[in-house]
């Protein structure tokens, strides 16, 4: 499907250039968080003059985001930490959290960690863990609903359950029987459409599992705009939610990095050789591609909810390009 609108995108677009001491990043909607060795900065890529800062300990590399922006989770290779972003607080997390636990988020920022098959609810603020369910092979949630694979004698199986049930002695709905897949993972959409990654190939989830792609790297899923983009060893794809089918965008010999797709804008933006593309997703005549900008050492790249403005990390230096 075209968009019906034609949008037209800045050919080296205007640039703000942030901070050239940035390790790691984070966009939601038009606010930007970004840290730093010793500071977590939250700001507006709208306007970066207005930004608040806290002084957090040395050593952290990474951030991840609550949903509903509550909290920032900070890492390294052996600590956590957790920030309140309303109080302001700071939350010491390494063994709250685990070491190597998936952390799985409602969207009304509550928390729950998966680590070594046994889910457990994190209560943030009291730095409590409560163990819920062992043997899991894979979790996650999307609009209150908690879905998970299980072992069932020699297969697995999904289920799903209302969240709020979680812990209680509630019979889960049994979904469907997978194939023993030795790495498993759940994609849940809002609107309750389900994909299995599993051993590398990605499946939708219907009366029985729907082939889609295999040697996929990558599936991530982006509630804000509804959209599924799937890398796998050769190719960019998304899945078109109108047609449901998936949809290839461009073939690689590498993989690529970092890649967004906006369906009703009707492009893709992504990195590769050390530049900033712009594909056209409408493959009826010859698909265009427009490079944007060069870039010099990407790391990462997000884009706001309205497809406006890229923020990439180059390097070390923050920039944001106001692209359309």
């Amino acid at each position: 499907n075209s968009p019906s609108k034609l949008y037209l995108l800045f050919k080296n677009p205007a640039e703000t250039a942030l901070n050239e001491a940035v390790l790691d990043f984070a966009v939601a909607d038009k606010k930007l968080f970004y840290l730093t060795n010793t500071t977590l900065v939250q700001t507006y890529i709208t306007d970066p003059n207005q930004s608040s800062s806290i002084l957090i300990p040395k050593g952290f590399n990474n951030l991840e985001l609550s949903p509903s922006l509550g909290y920032v989770v900070l890492s390294n290779q052996t600590e956590k930490l957790i920030i309140n972003l309303n109080k302001r607080t700071q939350i010491p997390a390494t063994t709250l959290l685990g070491q190597n636990s998936e952390l799985i988020w409602s969207e009304f920022d509550q928390l729950f960690t998966l680590e070594d098959g046994n889910l457990s609810q994190i209560d943030i603020d009291a730095k409590k863990k409560t163990q819920l369910i062992n043997s899991l092979s894979a979790a996650t949630i999307a609009d209150e609903r908690f879905y998970s694979v299980t072992p069932q004698n020699t297969t697995l199986q999904l289920k799903s359950q209302g969240l709020s049930t979680l812990g209680e002695k509630v019979a889960d709905t049994a979904l469907l029987d997978l194939p023993n897949f030795s790495t498993v993972r759940i994609i849940a959409t809002p609107q309750k459409e389900l994909f299995i990654l599993g051993d590398g190939t990605l499946y939708k989830v219907n009366s029985s599992l729907e082939s889609l792609a295999d040697n996929i790297i990558s599936a991530n899923f982006e509630p804000d705009r509804n959209a599924l983009i799937v890398t796998s060893k050769t190719g960019l794809y998304f899945y078109d939610f109108d047609e449901h089918v998936l949809r290839l965008i461009t073939r690689q010999s590498e993989p690529i990095p970092f890649a967004r797709v906006y369906p009703e804008l009707g492009y893709a933006f992504l990195i590769r050789n050390n530049s900033f593309f712009a594909l056209e997703l409408d493959d009826r005549d010859q698909r265009n591609n427009y490079e944007l900008t060069k870039l010099t050492a990407p790391l990462g790249m997000q884009l706001d909810q309205e497809g406006k403005r890229a923020v990439i990390l180059d390097g070390k230096i923050l920039r944001i390009f106001k692209i359309r």
